[in-house]
């Protein structure tokens, strides 16, 4: 998983980059400063799993079978408004958490290229 993956995550879970250095910090990872590269959502579940309770709470449904992950469900954003969301990765050449992470990461594109 690259450093920017790392970063694209902390950003969209809300970690507060430190004011005095360059790694990313908050709350939820412990209140321990890790730098991107130091940072394991690509290899802990621990990690991932709020990540993916963060993006049910926003309406989508995940769903991880095998190593197969589908998200789907409409995303609510402003007032009143919705978009829907649909993405179905066959994770065949990957592990379940690589293509959790896969899925994760092209969600949090899709946020950021709707200005979400």
């Amino acid at each position: 998983m690259s450093t920017e993956n790392n970063k694209m995550i902390a950003e969209f879970m809300g970690v507060q980059k430190c004011t005095t250095c360059d790694p990313y910090c908050g709350s939820y990872i412990f209140g321990i400063a890790y730098s991107p590269e130091e940072m394991r959502y690509h290899t802990s579940w621990d990690w991932l799993m709020p990540v993916v309770e963060k993006i049910e709470s926003l309406g989508i449904s995940v769903e991880i079978i095998k190593n197969d992950v589908h998200l789907k469900g409409f995303y609510y954003y402003a007032k009143n408004s919705s978009a829907y969301y649909d993405e179905y990765i066959p994770g065949a050449d990957m592990s379940k958490i690589e293509s959790t992470v896969y899925s994760i990461i092209k969600f949090i594109e899709w946020l950021n290229q709707n200005n979400y």
